[in-house]
C-alpha cells in the first residue's frame, strides 16, 4: 500500500472500515437468518447436544446430553472433517429429520421435527456475545479517525479491533457451517497471531525495533497458515493452537513491558483491570448457574465483556481526550465498580435462588439486595474511587483535596530535595502533568533551576525570556508560541507582589489541555510553592549559621585541646619539679596525678588525640574509656572489623562526633542492656552503627532541622547536620520497645 498514490491510499485506508461493516452486516444475518433454527445447540468439537430450545414431545426425543452421530444424510465424520459440510440443507420448519445419536452407550434414531424459528431460540441468539464484535468495530473505527500519530501501532490497533470483531462475530455461529462461517473464524485466528504479538510489542510502547527476520516469519506464515485454513489443508481443531499462541504471546510481552517500562505501569494495570473485570459477571454467572436458573441476567452480565476493547482504546487514546479526561477517569471508576457490585449481586442472588422459593420470596431477597448494595456503596465507592485513582490513574492525590494536601506538606517541606520529591512523584502526577519546571528569580529576575520535569535544561526560558513569560502569565499558551514553545501554561510565584519563581507547565494529559477551571487552582499551588521557596531558603540559611556553629565549635575544641596539652600540662611537670621537695608526699603525687589525668581526659574529649591514628583506633578508645567508667553497666562492645583504611581528618572528626552521640543517647535516654557498636569501614565507603535494645522511640520520617532544633533535639540535629557537612547520611530506626538503630554512611 506504502506504493500507490496517496489519493489511493487515502482512500482504501478510509474504505476499510466500512469493508468490515459490510462483513460484520453480513454475518450478522447469517447467524439470525441463514443459520438454521433446528431446536437445539450442539458442541461443534464432541457433537454432544448442550441445549434443546423446542417444547417437543416425542418418545425418545433429542436430550442434553446427546452424542450427534447423523443428521439426515449428513454423517458426524463428514461435518467434522469438511467445514463447509453443514446440517439441514433444503429443510423446511415443520420436516421430520432422522437424527442419530448416542446416548448412555445406546445408538438410537430419533426423527426430529424441525421447528425453524421460534422465540426461545431467538432469544438465545440475541442474548450471546455477537454484538460485542461491533463494540470492537467501534473501537476500530474510532482510533483510525482520531487516534494520533499514524503511525505502526495506529496500523496495528485498527487490525486488532477489526480482525477480532470478525472472528468473535463468526464463532458465534460457526458450528453451523454456514456462508464460509466455520473457516472464517479460524482464517481470522490465524491473521490475529501476527497482528497480536506486534501489537503488544509496540503497545503501549514499543520495546525496540522488532528483528526484521521475526517479522517477516510471523506474517508470512500467519498469511501462509490461513491460505492453508481456506483450502481446507489444516486439520479443523489446529486453529485453536494458534488462538492460544496469540493470547499467551500477548500476556507474555504485557508482563515483559510492566518489568521493563516503568512509566508504562499504571496503563497496563488499567488494561489487566478491564479484562479482568470484563469476565468477572459472566465468571459468576457461569457458577450461579450450576446452582439456580439465572435467566435474562446473562445478558446484563455480558455486556462487562465490552470493557475489553474500550481498555485498549482508553489506554492507547487516553492523551487525545481533551477536556474529557477527567471525565473518563471518573468513568472508568463508575463502571469498574459496576461491574464489581454486578458480580456480587449475581453469586448473591444465585444463593438465595437457592434457600428460597416462590416469587414473592424472591422478590423480598431481591429488594434487600438492592437496600444492600446502595448502602453498601454509600460507604465503599468514594474509598474504592480513591483506590483506582491510586493504583490504576497513577493520581497518588486526590485531585478534590489536592490543593488542601499539598498546603499541608508544603510546610514541613523544608529542603529543595523533599520539595521536589512532593511536587514530582505525586502532585504533578495527580494533576496529569508531564512536563513541568520551576525557576527561582533573584531580584533581577535572573533565573535559578528548582528542578525539571521531563524537559532538557537547554530548553528553559534565558534571562531575557523570563520577562515576556512574566508578561503572560496565568495565560494558556497556543501551541508553539515563542519563547519555549512547549511552555503552555506559566505562573508567576509572586510575595507581596514581588516576583520570587515561575512555574512552567508543558505537556499534560490528555492534549495539553489546561481548562479555564483548573487555572485558580494551579495559582494557589503556585503561590504556595513560591512560600515554601522562601521557608527553605530560610531553612537553608539557619543550617548554615548552625553548621558554621558546629565548625566553631570544633575548631574551639581543637584550640583548647592544643593548649591544654602544651600549656597546662607542660606548667603542671614544671610544678612537679619545682616543689622543693626531693621526694613529693604522696598526697601530693596522688593529687598531681589526678588532675593530669582529668585533663587529659578533658583533652580526649575536646578532640581524641587517637583520631591521628584512624576512626577504628579512636573508636577502640571510646569504647574502653566508657567500660571503665561504667563498669560494664550497660555492656558497650565494639564489633567493627580492623582495618587500616583513613578518610580525611574532618571525615573522620565528625563520624566519630555523630557515633560519640548516638552513644550518649543511648545512655542517657534509651535504659538500654547492651550498646553495640558495628559496621564497615572501605575504601570507598564507611558506615558505622549504634544498635541498642533500650525503649526505643518513634522516629517517623527524617525531620528537618528547624523541627528538630524546636523540639529541642539538639543531639538528634548535631549528627545530621555533622553528616551534611561531609556529605553522608545518617538514618535512625526506632520503635517503641524495640530499641534503636541509628545509621551513618558516607562515600567518596
Amino acid at each position: 500500500m506504502e506504493n500507490l498514490p496517496v489519493g489511493l491510499r487515502r482512500l482504501a485506508a478510509a474504505s476499510i472500515p466500512w469493508v468490515v461493516l459490510i462483513i460484520l452486516l453480513a454475518l450478522t444475518y447469517a447467524r439470525f437468518v441463514v443459520a438454521p433454527y433446528a431446536g437445539y445447540y450442539f458442541d461443534p468439537n464432541s457433537g454432544d447436544v448442550t441445549g434443546i430450545f423446542t417444547d417437543q414431545v416425542i418418545e425418545d426425543g433429542l436430550q442434553k446430553g446427546d452424542q450427534l452421530l447423523q443428521v439426515g444424510p449428513v454423517t458426524w465424520e463428514s461435518y467434522a472433517d469438511n467445514l463447509r459440510q453443514g446440517f439441514y440443507a433444503g429443510v423446511q420448519p415443520g420436516d421430520i429429520v432422522p437424527i442419530t445419536v448416542q446416548r448412555e452407550g445406546e445408538r438410537l434414531v430419533v426423527d426430529w421435527v424441525f421447528p425453524g424459528p421460534q422465540s426461545t431460540e431467538i432469544l438465545a441468539r440475541l442474548g450471546t456475545t455477537w454484538w460485542l464484535a461491533y463494540i470492537f468495530w467501534t473501537c476500530g473505527m474510532l482510533t483510525q479517525l482520531f487516534f494520533h500519530p499514524r503511525d505502526l501501532r495506529w496500523r496495528l490497533l485498527i487490525a486488532f479491533n477489526f480482525l477480532t470483531a470478525v472472528w468473535l462475530l463468526a464463532g458465534t455461529f460457526s458450528l453451523w457451517h454456514v456462508w464460509e462461517s466455520a473457516i472464517l473464524l479460524r482464517l481470522t485466528i490465524w491473521l490475529c497471531l501476527p497482528v497480536y504479538f506486534h501489537l503488544h510489542w509496540v503497545f503501549p510502547r514499543p520495546l525496540g525495533r522488532m528483528p526484521a527476520a521475526l517479522t517477516w516469519v510471523l506474517y508470512l506464515g500467519g498469511i501462509g497458515l490461513a491460505v492453508l485454513q481456506w483450502f481446507e489443508l489444516l486439520p479443523p481443531p489446529v486453529y485453536f493452537l494458534g488462538f492460544l499462541l496469540a493470547l499467551v504471546s500477548s500476556v507474555i510481552l504485557l508482563v515483559v513491558h510492566y518489568i521493563k517500562q516503568p512509566q508504562e505501569r499504571h496503563g497496563l494495570r488499567l488494561l489487566v483491570a478491564g479484562v479482568s473485570l470484563s469476565a468477572l459477571p459472566s465468571i459468576a454467572l457461569g457458577v450461579a448457574s450450576l446452582a439456580v436458573k439465572i435467566g435474562k441476567t446473562e445478558q446484563l452480565a455480558l455486556l462487562s465483556l465490552s470493557a475489553i476493547p474500550v481498555s485498549y482504546l482508553y489506554i492507547a487514546y487516553r492523551r487525545e481526550l481533551g477536556g474529557l479526561e477527567l471525565r473518563a477517569n471518573r468513568a472508568i471508576s463508575i463502571s469498574t465498580y459496576a461491574v464489581l457490585l454486578l458480580g456480587v449481586v449475581i453469586s448473591l442472588a444465585a444463593l438465595a435462588g437457592i434457600w428460597f422459593t416462590g416469587s414473592a420470596a424472591l422478590l423480598s431477597v431481591g429488594v434487600v439486595l438492592a437496600l444492600l448494595a446502595g448502602l453498601v456503596t454509600v460507604w465503599l465507592y468514594p474509598r474504592y474511587q480513591r483506590w483506582v485513582e491510586r493504583r490504576l490513574l497513577n493520581m497518588p492525590l486526590a485531585p478534590a483535596g489536592l490543593l488542601e494536601a499539598y498546603t499541608a506538606r508544603v510546610t514541613t517541606s523544608l529542603e529543595s530535595a523533599r520539595l521536589e520529591t512532593l511536587l514530582r512523584n505525586e502532585v504533578l502526577p495527580s494533576l496529569l502533568v508531564r512536563q513541568a519546571a520551576l525557576l527561582r528569580l533573584d531580584v533581577n529576575l535572573l533565573p535559578t533551576v528548582v528542578f525539571t520535569l521531563g524537559v532538557d535544561t537547554q530548553l528553559l526560558p534565558t534571562a531575557d525570556e523570563i520577562a515576556e513569560l512574566l508578561g503572560t502569565a496565568g495565560q494558556v499558551r497556543p501551541v508553539d508560541s515563542r519563547p519555549c514553545a512547549w511552555v503552555r501554561l506559566a505562573l508567576a510565584l509572586r510575595v507581596s507582589d514581588q516576583p520570587v519563581g515561575l512555574f512552567l507547565f508543558g505537556r499534560r494529559d490528555p492534549e495539553d489541555y489546561y481548562p479555564a477551571a483548573d487555572l485558580p487552582a494551579l495559582q494557589a499551588l503556585a503561590d504556595q510553592t513560591a512560600l515554601a521557596l522562601l521557608n527553605i531558603e530560610q531553612a537553608n540559611h539557619l543550617r548554615a549559621l548552625y553548621q558554621l556553629d558546629i565548625e566553631r565549635q570544633e575548631a574551639e575544641r581543637s584550640s583548647l585541646a592544643r593548649e591544654l596539652h602544651d600549656d597546662v600540662l607542660g606548667q603542671l611537670a614544671v610544678l612537679a619539679m619545682n616543689t622543693g621537695q626531693e621526694q613529693p608526699s604522696p598526697q601530693f603525687d596522688a593529687a598531681y596525678q589526678s588532675t593530669v589525668q582529668h585533663i587529659r581526659e578533658i583533652i580526649s574529649g575536646l578532640r581524641p588525640a587517637m583520631l591521628n591514628y584512624g576512626i577504628r583506633a579512636a573508636l577502640d578508645e571510646m569504647v574502653d574509656d566508657l567500660a571503665l567508667k561504667l563498669e560494664d553497666k550497660p555492656e558497650i562492645v565494639l564489633e567493627l572489623p580492623s582495618s587500616e583504611v583513613r578518610y580525611p581528618p574532618e571525615v573522620e572528626l565528625h563520624l566519630y562526633r555523630i557515633v560519640q552521640q548516638a552513644v550518649r543517647n543511648a545512655l542517657q535516654h534509651a535504659q538500654a542492656q547492651h550498646i553495640r557498636i558495628c559496621g564497615k569501614l572501605e575504601q570507598q565507603v564507611a558506615e558505622l552503627a549504634v544498635e541498642d535494645d533500650g525503649v526505643g522511640f518513634a522516629a517517623g520520617e527524617r525531620p528537618d532541622l528547624t523541627e528538630l532544633l524546636s523540639n529541642r533535639q539538639f543531639g538528634l540535629a548535631g549528627m545530621q547536620e555533622r553528616a551534611a557537612l561531609i556529605g553522608g547520611e545518617v538514618q535512625i530506626h526506632s520503635k517503641p520497645v524495640e530499641g534503636t538503630k541509628v545509621l551513618v554512611r558516607w562515600q567518596i
